[in-house]
């Protein structure tokens, strides 16, 4: 379990209810006043609680499980999930400058 905390301790909460949000899982009301978010599956088959607070007793266990689920509903394993999550390439914005100076190679500062 002590890598999987080691993981877990590098994840952001927030960081995955966004990435839920835009892999189209419906955001279901707050439990615990706030402290816990749950999210449905774009199937609507599954449930994920994402704990806001490591105060909780079994933070590391849900993180774990929500993980476990977001990789089962993805046909992925937990550590292509967590790689996702921790080095998001969709979050790099990407663009292409084609002109005659790039086209020789040359990539001038003011274009």
């Amino acid at each position: 379990m002590k890598e999987y905390k080691t993981i877990i301790d590098r994840l952001d909460a927030e960081k995955l209810c966004r990435y839920l949000s835009n892999t189209k899982w419906q955001i279901l009301p707050d439990l615990f006043k706030g402290k816990v978010k749950q999210f449905l599956s774009e199937n609507g088959e599954e449930v994920v609680l994402i704990p806001l607070s490591k105060q909780f007793t079994d933070y590391y266990r849900e993180f774990k499980e929500t993980i476990n689920i977001i990789a089962k509903v993805e046909n992925k394993t937990f550590e292509e999930v967590t790689n996702k999550l921790l080095n998001p390439s969709q979050d790099i914005l990407k663009w292409r400058i084609s002109d005659e100076l790039t086209s020789r190679g040359v990539i001038p500062l003011y274009s």
